[in-house]
């Protein structure tokens, strides 16, 4: 081939280059076109709910979890174990989040809650933007797109753009996951570690790393230290703040302790959980009015998150997916403690939703318009009656 037919052909190529790679870019705009719509209904919504009802929206943004992070931020962590005072609570909480929310505060002068709000927004968008990837790696990208907008519209999805650490942590989680995959043992170890700074749901994707990097390693498909590497920086995170607490105060348990005698937070196999569940349901137990909504929907959602590891473990997807789902959702059934929360804490299980996903995408575009807009709704509805109208902790 002559130099100028080379020459010739380039243009060519490229185009073909960016006319293949542009269904995938998209793609990648819608799944964070609908993100962003599903974050804007539903702090409208919140807004006008709120207004409506004599309340601040930033306040109800940053409030419960939220004011605990906003006072971390301001005035550091409890220097010793005193369940009579408020503050030891302080250490029931990781240092992730705050730290950020403390060097973004430093550099912008922002208020220190509006700065953790605008954290959990841009770390939902970048969660978004790895789900996408992550789904048209292992599917298509319309498994993509269909899996952001489940994600993004699950009832307690106004947690995403409230001062909690969900979307902190989905986006390290996610990302170590789409590093998983593509084999980068210390990208996906490291995010893995800090994820496990940002909340004890790091066990499950520490869990995930290093089952793969052992896996891969005992059968012989590939061995790089790298992957041992990886597999214990992933490990490390949440493990290295019950360490460091326990040295502050003097005490190993320390965190455990606090987590138990503050909140009622502890592991007992799901015993209150399901003995919770089984009195609402002989109506041994009742909670009257929005009460008695709320733990509905709980319950409904623990019941089809059951039902759709299931069958996510049916479709025999990617296995670390299994694994990081698996001991997530363990952690929320398996711990006593307040039950409203345990829809909050669905939030990052994500696998849980590609069944739907991949049903969703192979449905005409009517019904997944129609779908993602009462999705939308509901989700924005449900948030905003829970901050305002309902009112308790979650």
């Amino acid at each position: 081939m002559s130099e100028r037919t080379q020459v010739a052909g380039e243009p060519a190529a490229r185009h073909r280059a960016v006319r293949l790679r542009s269904p995938w870019l998209r793609g990648l705009a819608l799944a964070l076109g609908v993100h962003v719509l599903a974050r804007g209904i539903g702090l409208a919504l919140l807004a006008l709910l709120a207004t409506t009802a004599d309340q601040d929206p930033l306040t109800r943004l940053s409030v419960w979890d939220g004011g605990w992070y906003v006072r971390i931020t301001e005035d550091g962590y409890a220097d010793r174990l005193d369940l009579a005072v408020e503050n030891t609570g302080s250490l029931g909480f990781f240092p992730l989040y705050p730290l950020l929310m403390r060097s973004a505060v430093a550099v912008t002068g922002l208020d220190t809650a509006i700065v953790g709000i605008l954290i959990s927004e841009m770390a939902a968008a970048v969660a978004a933007v790895g789900l996408y990837v992550l789904a048209a790696r292992l599917w298509s990208a319309r498994v993509g797109v269909a899996l952001v907008l489940l994600w993004s519209t699950q009832p307690l999805s106004i947690v995403l753009s409230m001062v909690y650490t969900e979307a902190l942590f989905s986006a390290l989680a996610i990302w170590a996951l789409v590093l998983l995959h593509r084999r980068s043992w210390l990208g996906a170890g490291t995010l893995a570690l800090l994820a496990g700074l940002s909340r004890s749901s790091g066990l499950g994707i520490g869990a995930a790393v290093a089952a793969y990097a052992v896996w891969l390693w005992w059968h012989g498909e590939q061995r790089d230290p790298r992957q041992i590497a990886g597999g214990l920086l992933a490990l490390a995170g949440t493990p290295l703040w019950w360490l460091w607490v326990g040295n502050h105060v003097g005490r190993l348990d320390a965190w455990f302790y606090i987590q138990k005698n503050m909140w009622g937070s502890h592991w007992d196999w799901g015993h209150d959980v399901t003995e919770l569940g089984l009195k609402l349901f002989t109506q041994e137990v009742r909670y009257g009015g929005d009460s008695g909504f709320v733990m509905t929907v709980t319950y409904i959602l623990l019941v089809l998150a059951v039902l759709l590891l299931l069958e996510a473990a049916a479709l025999r997807m990617w296995w670390p997916l299994l694994v990081y789902a698996a001991v997530l959702l363990a952690l929320t059934i398996g711990a006593a403690g307040f039950v409203g929360a345990k829809p909050r804490f669905l939030i990052p299980i994500f696998p849980l939703l590609v069944p739907l996903a991949i049903a969703l995408a192979g449905a005409r575009r009517r019904v997944q318009v129609v779908v993602g807009a009462v999705l939308m709704a509901a989700s924005a509805w449900f948030g905003a009656f829970v901050l305002v109208v309902w009112g308790y902790s979650f």
